[in-house]
């Protein structure tokens, strides 16, 4: 009892829990090549005077950072275009207001391809589009000097990481026919030097093509470069 002998009094205190608003995040794509556009679309469908929306990124093995924050517009809409350069996740996020908590949307996820490439080097003409390289008997022995060299690389660059490679020759069907396929290493720079030696003339004349490509890693998809087509010529 009180000190005046009355019946004690409890107060029970109460934890008011707050519903959620309804906060949701669309991508425009969810597979993109490196530095590829991908607009990613927020909507908050809870009616408030706190209309601020706060777009995430988190890149995969990597931590959360702020894309933009910004109010919504009228119909509660709003969006921003990224350009990802390696697989990331995606998340908006409303702080709340008096009536509701702060909520975060469902994650997106953005898949993003390596882009890989290939040049040429060396030789002395570009005629539509075919890279020509003089014949030459340095090319037939060691250390192979005046063959066709190409340079393969990935972007974002990939140091240490193998390319595969594949070169075909055109028969005088039309048909390409595989040569040479095998794989390279990228230097600590990310790129990787090719030679292409042949051991007679018989070389000359055929149209040829190479191209590479890089497998999927943690973090990326893998790609195949376009074709790059050359031709010894006597």
């Amino acid at each position: 009892k009180g000190p005046s002998g009355a019946a004690p009094v409890f107060h029970v205190l109460t934890t008011v829990v707050l519903p959620k608003g309804a906060v949701t995040l669309k991508a425009s794509r969810t597979t993109v090549s490196n530095g590829g556009a991908v607009t990613l679309s927020a909507h908050l469908g809870t009616s408030s005077s706190n209309r601020t929306l706060s777009i995430y990124r988190t890149p995969v093995g990597g931590t959360r950072a702020l894309v933009k924050t910004a109010a919504a517009g009228a119909s509660g809409n709003l969006s921003v275009v990224v350009r990802p350069s390696a697989d990331v996740t995606y998340t908006v996020v409303w702080s709340g207001d008096s009536t509701h908590a702060s909520t975060t949307s469902r994650a997106v996820r953005v898949n993003v391809h390596l882009v890989m490439r290939g040049a040429t080097q060396g030789g002395y003409r570009t005629m539509t589009g075919v890279r020509l390289y003089h014949y030459t008997g340095h090319c037939t022995k060691a250390p192979h000097s005046g063959c066709p060299r190409f340079l393969a690389w990935a972007s974002p660059l990939q140091p240490g990481r193998n390319v595969g490679f594949l070169i075909q020759g055109r028969t005088a069907s039309g048909a390409w026919k595989k040569l040479l396929s095998g794989t390279l290493r990228t230097a600590a720079g990310g790129k990787a030097g090719v030679i292409v030696y042949y051991n007679g003339r018989a070389v000359v004349g055929i149209q040829q093509r190479i191209r590479f490509s890089i497998a999927k890693d943690s973090k990326h998809l893998g790609n195949t470069s376009a074709w790059v087509r050359f031709r010894v010529t006597g």
